[in-house]
């Protein structure tokens, strides 16, 4: 094992440990010689985090630049923005979640940034997705339930509006429609309502307008 290789090994085992300075220290000799070692960026963000110290982005950020498709990179830069920017927190973990739709951890951390976000309902989406891969957690199932109360006014109003809509489509209500279900992070749905209602009425530009403007949205959100 080389030198470099002897550093990390060390700083991961006082993380482990909560030695959280001794990883500085070891991740520091490491990158002297290796300055974008990943694995020594991402647990000098991770000590920096658990310490309470903003320094914690300037490492995240370093590593997020040299792998930028870093699964535990992304997902680990997420939490660490979860309070304080749940907006780029969710491009985040939108982004792990592309690259590992199977880690329950990256639903729960995407549902916990949604719900900052106030897009409810798609956070409910994904605890369910959580709880089917992580098993039936208490906490997790303490939380959906919650969301679940809290939403159920809304998830009503918009059925019924949807039934209405197809009973009798009209550009406006689609339109009202599509952008209830952006608001609440459902894009997939929201594109849904508002293709078919281009369908239905292909001269209306506002829908056309619509359309391509939750594209975009749904498409910066990766």
């Amino acid at each position: 094992m080389g030198d470099i290789a002897r550093h990390v090994e060390a700083a991961r085992a006082h993380f482990e440990n909560s030695e959280y300075a001794a990883v500085l220290g070891e991740c520091e000799h490491a990158l002297l010689v290796a300055p974008n070692n990943v694995t020594a960026l991402l647990l000098c963000a991770r000590a920096y985090y658990e310490m309470g110290m903003d320094s914690a982005e300037r490492y995240f950020e370093t590593a997020l630049s040299v792998e930028p498709n870093n699964v535990e990179v992304l997902k680990s830069y997420a939490k660490f923005l979860l309070d304080g920017d749940s907006s780029k927190s969710e491009r985040l973990y939108r982004r792990a979640l592309s690259r590992a739709s199977n880690d329950g951890w990256v639903h729960v951390g995407l549902a916990l940034a949604l719900t900052g976000n106030d897009k409810r309902l798609a956070a409910l989406t994904h605890f369910e997705f959580a709880m089917r891969l992580l098993g039936d957690l208490s906490e997790l199932r303490r939380q959906y339930d919650e969301l679940l109360t809290e939403t159920e006014e809304l998830r009503r109003d918009l059925k019924d509006v949807e039934a209405a809509m197809r009973r009798n489509p009209f550009p406006d209500v689609i339109l009202l429609l599509g952008a209830a279900y952006s608001k609440e992070g459902l894009y997939d749905r929201a594109m849904k309502i508002l293709s078919e209602g281009c369908s239905m009425f292909p001269d209306n530009g506002n829908l056309k307008l619509a359309l391509e403007h939750t594209q975009q949205t749904s498409a910066e959100l990766g």
